[in-house]
């Protein structure tokens, strides 16, 4: 047998070792395997042709490598960008809660303020009327709605 046919059935037994369902670490392999071939392989003008086609063919591999990572790569990132996505949602819900909760208590202060204020007014004026025991249960409505206040503003 030629060293030529030798070359030959070597680059035929790599080659046969690709399938359409190799892994990625199975195709680095067989890329490993066409390097050693190409640099053990003699030189001269009958073996250009079996060289060319052990390289085209790591070419090739190394290309479907790098597209199945690429593709892994966009995965990922458009996974990313749905989660980001997510938490950019909840996040927006979040500060219009934080509003709405602080524009609430605001509201509730106010009210509480006003009530207090109307009820110590009419016990103001029942007082200077010399009306005490009238003017008791507005002291202590005046009471009761602070003290509610403070229950409602601490939870």
């Amino acid at each position: 047998m030629s060293p030529l046919e030798e070359q030959h059935q070597e680059l035929q037994k790599i080659l046969s070792e690709i399938r359409q369902d190799l892994s990625d670490q199975a195709k680095l392999d067989i890329r490993r395997k066409l390097i050693t071939f190409m640099s053990d392989l003699p030189a001269g003008p009958e073996f250009t042709l079996l060289y060319d086609t052990a390289n085209e063919t790591s070419s090739d591999l190394g290309k479907q490598i790098t597209a199945a990572a690429m593709g892994r790569l966009r995965e990922r990132t458009s996974e990313l960008s749905y989660q980001v996505g997510i938490l950019q949602s909840v996040t927006k819900k979040a500060e219009a809660d934080a509003q709405a909760l602080s524009l609430k208590k605001i509201q509730l202060v106010a009210t509480a303020v006003k009530d207090t204020t109307d009820a110590i007014n009419n016990a103001r004026e029942l007082i200077g009327q010399n009306k005490l025991n009238e003017a008791g249960p507005f002291l202590q409505k005046a009471l009761d709605r602070m003290i509610r206040l403070t229950h409602e503003i601490t939870q």
